[in-house]
């Protein structure tokens, strides 16, 4: 694996909790930042305030390109996102057929993971998990993940990001 799946699911999670923790007016701040388009941004405001602070509801509805201009954000740019999303401001029909880079697409498999299994011993994929939290926090969703790997030591949430990133790598390979 030559992408630093580890380093940006980390800072991913850490930048994303922190969006799930603030009030809707920090997230709407955020939003207007990442969305110049006064229309769009306020129609995310609104998609925001409708989640109930769930980010993972959230972005998994968002377009891949407003999904980059949110890593963007956070520190998480990559050349092959920028030409992704300067493809489809060119030609918005790109969108259907374009092939979204891994820079973007890593995240939002990331969350389809974490909203669609929970934080049990073994998952059904064969990922391990250790030190697990109380039962009423091992719901799948970004919350619940993110809190869990953020709680764990460096070498724990490495283990359980690189398995889910060979999972990803695995589903990735299966597609080519």
């Amino acid at each position: 694996m030559s992408y630093d799946y580890y380093t940006t699911a980390i800072r991913f999670i850490e930048s994303y909790r922190q969006l799930e923790k603030g009030t809707k007016a920090e997230a709407h701040n955020v939003i207007i930042n990442v969305v110049k388009d006064k229309y769009t941004a306020g129609h995310l405001c609104r998609s925001w305030n409708g989640r109930q602070q769930d980010f993972g509801d959230f972005y998994l509805n968002l377009s891949n390109s407003i999904r980059y201009l949110f890593l963007k954000f956070w520190g998480l740019s990559h050349p092959d996102g920028d030409r992704y999303v300067d493809l489809v401001r060119q030609n918005e029909i790109a969108m259907l057929w374009a092939d979204v880079p891994h820079c973007i697409e890593w995240f939002t498999e990331l969350l389809k993971f974490f909203n669609n299994h929970g934080i049990i011993k073994q998952c059904e994929t064969g990922v391990t998990l250790v030190n697990l939290p109380p039962d009423y926090k091992c719901y799948g969703n970004s919350c619940n993940w993110g809190n869990y790997l953020l709680s764990l030591q460096d070498e724990g949430r490495r283990t359980v990001l690189n398995q889910i990133a060979k999972c990803y790598e695995e589903h990735r390979s299966k597609q080519s």
